[in-house]
């Protein structure tokens, strides 16, 4: 696009043959550039250093003899054409500087008619002045040589002035490379927006980066420093992507450490034989480092777990897979199969409390022939909430909590004795969590809710 351009501007250009150059290196056009000052820091970070590129004094050549007129022309008239194709070729520079610098870059207008000024990003070292000086002569160059190509009539002269344009077109974009500002957008997946555009200001100074919506590095430089950031928000991800699965690592280790972790994510293994309900439960335990379950029936103490064998679960697992299991009735009056119910209370969210399985079975209730009994009252558990956790958390508090909690029961179990013997009644307090679970007859749970009721309300 950009030779497409030149090449247009260098057709508008009318061929020059009022002057004759006498020495090398003083062809027309901008002839060099100079440092004029430093400018501020533009809204996209960049600083501004300011440059002239001069047009060569003609009257200066001619006084020096490096410019003469040709056969009927005047060295005054020879001052003129050659200060008005400079002139040209200046202002065809320009504005192809204009049109390749991008937005970062202004280059002004010609001012009294013998310099430019561009204005743009530069580095500590202000390295990008010599590269746009270089790429000034390319342009001259390009430029000459095109017009040269326009007037010659000879094929092979003609094609050796296209293809120096044509190099020269190459010099000048190599060159221009290095300077021309562009914009990128960088993903980012791992990183932290506002934490990668700080280490990218940081590795390259030069360049302007703003984090966005935390998931896109908007970039601002020269070709070489968008590769390099885009290099090392790459690296960046990478070691965000590594610390992200060392704190996950970490903090799974931490939760399997505790309670809960040993009953919920722990692998285990079981190698269980065969036999009763509690020597199951006493093997989960031992190989999980942790228990926490409540038998509902005492008659679960004869039930028979046949031979278990498990690698590699849970002890959640272990425990919930007796649900539904059938085990030979604890009532000989029956020889049918009960089935085993287990359910999981879970623990408040955040808590590292471990969950309470809750272990029961229907039993059938009529009587025992051979002990000639009624069929006892149906039994039936309840959950009660009696964790006092209001009462704060200091070892003050937690050592008045227990007494609290010690006195409540000694209080139902004086309640449910004035009420009459009682075979089934059980009650099994889970202090991490004050669940006190309560299994007897119906009328024996109501007498209980109504003992903690009255007992609450006093605190």
């Amino acid at each position: 696009m950009m030779t497409a351009l030149l090449v247009c501007v260098a057709f508008a250009l009318p061929q020059q043959a009022g002057y004759i150059l006498n020495d090398p290196g003083h062809e027309p056009g901008l002839s060099g550039l100079q440092f004029v000052k430093w400018g501020e820091r533009t809204t996209d970070g960049f600083l501004v250093a300011h440059y002239r590129g001069s047009i060569t004094d003609s009257a200066m050549l001619a006084q020096r003899r490096s410019l003469s007129a040709p056969r009927g022309a005047d060295l005054e008239q020879a001052t003129h054409a050659y200060r008005t194709h400079a002139r040209q070729i200046a202002a065809a520079t320009g504005e192809y500087l204009r049109t390749s610098l991008g937005p970062a870059w202004r280059v002004t207008p010609i001012h009294n008619a013998s310099s430019i000024e561009f204005a743009g990003p530069a580095d500590d070292r202000n390295g990008r002045m010599a590269i746009l000086a270089e790429a000034i002569e390319a342009i001259g160059d390009q430029i000459r040589s095109k017009e040269r190509a326009d007037t010659l009539t000879d094929d092979r002269e003609r094609d050796e002035a296209i293809a120096k344009s044509n190099a020269a077109a190459s010099r000048a974009e190599q060159a221009l490379s290095q300077v021309r500002i562009m914009t990128r957008v960088l993903q980012i997946q791992h990183a932290v927006g506002e934490d990668a555009a700080r280490a990218l200001k940081l590795a390259l100074p030069w360049g302007s980066f703003s984090a966005v919506g935390g998931t896109q590095i908007v970039a601002s430089g020269t070709m070489d420093e968008l590769d390099a950031a885009t290099l090392l928000i790459a690296q960046l991800d990478r070691v965000a992507m590594v610390e992200a699965a060392e704190t996950a690592e970490a903090s799974a280790a931490r939760r399997r450490d505790t309670p809960s972790g040993r009953l919920l994510a722990n692998p285990i293994n079981i190698n269980f034989p065969g036999g009763a309900l509690p020597e199951y439960l006493g093997m989960v335990g031992g190989a999980a480092g942790a228990q926490s379950w409540v038998l509902e029936d005492p008659r679960l103490a004869r039930a028979y777990v046949p031979e278990i064998k498990l690698t590699g679960v849970t002890a959640d697992s272990a425990l919930r897979m007796l649900d539904g299991l059938t085990f030979p009735s604890a009532d000989k009056a029956f020889p049918v199969n009960a089935r085993l119910a287990v359910q999981r209370i879970d623990a408040a969210p955040g808590s590292e409390s471990p969950p309470i399985y809750r272990i029961g079975a229907n039993f059938p209730g009529a009587a025992d022939p051979e002990s000639g009994k009624s069929p006892s009252p149906r039994t039936v558990t309840g959950v009660f909430e009696v964790g006092l956790q209001h009462l704060g958390d200091s070892d003050e508090d937690l050592q008045r909590i227990a007494k609290e909690q010690a006195e409540l029961l000694a209080t139902i179990e004086i309640g449910i004795e004035l009420n009459g013997p009682s075979e089934s009644f059980r009650l099994k307090l889970h202090s991490p969590t004050g669940m006190l679970f309560v299994s007897g007859t119906g009328e024996e749970l109501a007498l209980v809710r109504t003992i903690i009721e009255k007992w609450a309300s006093q605190r």
